[in-house]
C-alpha cells in the first residue's frame, strides 16, 4: 500500500464531489494503483460507473485528504450548519461524511487529537439533530438511505447510551463520553464488505473471515498506540463489544465476571440499535426485542443494564 494515499469511499466522493474537483485520484486494482482524471467534467459519471461495478474506495494524497476535512470541519463550524435552509439531510450528510473519513485516517495514519475533537464534534452535532428531530426513529428511518447506515447507528447507538447512562447514580459528562468515544472508534478497521460478513454471520451462523473476528483486537491495537489520547475504559469496551456474558461471543469468549457495568451498557444499547434497525424502527416490536436480549444479556452487570434500557424504552413509547 502507498503511504502517501488514504482510501476514500466513493459514496462520499459524490455526496461531497464539490470538495474533490481537481483532486488527483486513483482506483486500486489488482494490487496497481490507476490514475483517475478529474480534469474533465465526466469524473462524476464515472465514479457511479466504478460504484455500479461495486468498486467501494478511490485513493487521494495525504494532503489532499487533509484540504477535504478542513474544508468538511469549516462547513460544520459554520453558523449556516444549523441555518433553517440548511436541511436535515445535508447537515446528516456533513457528519456521516466527517466520521467515516476521520475513521480512514485514523485506521492508516494514527491516532491525533484533532482527528478525535473532529469526530467527537460530528457525532454531538448529529446527536443535536436528532435529539431535535420530532421523533428519533422516524428521523433514523428517514435518513437512512441518504447517509451511511453504520454512521448512523453510531448516532443512535450514543443517544441511546446517553439516555440509558443518565438512569445511573454514578452517571458523569466524562462517563458518557468515554462510552461515546469507544461507539465511534470501535469498528475503524471495518468497511462495507466486513460488515456485510459481520451481519451474515449474526444472521445465519458460519464461520467469520480472520480479519471481522479480530476487528476488535485490531482497533484496541492501533488505539492503545495512544493511550494519552484514548481512555482504558473506551479501549476495554472495544475489546468486548461482540462479547457476550454465556462466553459465545468474540473474539475471547469472556464470561459474565469479565466485563464492568460500562461495557454491559454499552454492549445492550448497541445490540438493542441492531435489532431496531432490523426490524425497521415498529415500536410494536420493541418488547420482542427486550425479551430476545434478556435471553442473552443477563447475569452481573448485565442486569441492571437492562433495567435501565428497558426504563428508556418503556419512557419513549
Amino acid at each position: 500500500m502507498n503511504l502517501d494515499l488514504i482510501a476514500i469511499p466513493i459514496i462520499h466522493v459524490l455526496k461531497h464531489k464539490h470538495l474533490f474537483e481537481g483532486i488527483e485520484a486513483h482506483i486500486l486494482v489488482n494490487e496497481k494503483y490507476i490514475k483517475l482524471n478529474y480534469a474533465d467534467d465526466s469524473y462524476q459519471e464515472a465514479l457511479e460507473k466504478l460504484a455500479e461495478k461495486s468498486v467501494v474506495h478511490i485513493y487521494i494524497a495525504t494532503n489532499d485528504f487533509n484540504n477535504v476535512m478542513m474544508q468538511l470541519q469549516s462547513r460544520m463550524a459554520n453558523n449556516k450548519f444549523y441555518d433553517p435552509l440548511t436541511t436535515e439531510e445535508l447537515r446528516a450528510s456533513t457528519c456521516s461524511s466527517v466520521h467515516e473519513l476521520s475513521k480512514a485516517y485514523i485506521s492508516r495514519l494514527g491516532v491525533t487529537p484533532e482527528v478525535l475533537d473532529l469526530m467527537k464534534d460530528a457525532n454531538q452535532k448529529m446527536q443535536k439533530i436528532l435529539d431535535q428531530s420530532p421523533g428519533i426513529f422516524a428521523f433514523v428511518k428517514r435518513f437512512k438511505a441518504n447517509c451511511s447506515e453504520e454512521y448512523l447507528k453510531i448516532s443512535v447507538t450514543n443517544f441511546v447510551i446517553t439516555l440509558t447512562l443518565n438512569k445511573f447514580q454514578w452517571k458523569s459528562h466524562l462517563i458518557i463520553q468515554k462510552s461515546m468515544m469507544a461507539s465511534l472508534l470501535c469498528d475503524i478497521t471495518m468497511n462495507a464488505k466486513s460488515f456485510d460478513a459481520l451481519y451474515h454471520y449474526e444472521r445465519e451462523g458460519g464461520e467469520l473471515n480472520e480479519d471481522v473476528y479480530r476487528h476488535p483486537i485490531l482497533a484496541s491495537e492501533i488505539l492503545n498506540r495512544k493511550r494519552d489520547l484514548i481512555p482504558t475504559e473506551t479501549i476495554t469496551i472495544i475489546e468486548q463489544h461482540h462479547e457476550r456474558p454465556d462466553g459465545k461471543g468474540f473474539p475471547n469468549g469472556i464470561t459474565t465476571t469479565r466485563f464492568n457495568q460500562l461495557s454491559a451498557v454499552f454492549i445492550v444499547c448497541q445490540r438493542f440499535v441492531d435489532l431496531l434497525f432490523q426490524n425497521e424502527f415498529d415500536h410494536k416490536q420493541h418488547h420482542e426485542m427486550i425479551k430476545e436480549l434478556q435471553t442473552i444479556y443477563h447475569g452481573g452487570h448485565f442486569d441492571k443494564a437492562m433495567d435501565a434500557l428497558i426504563t428508556v424504552v418503556e419512557s419513549a413509547e
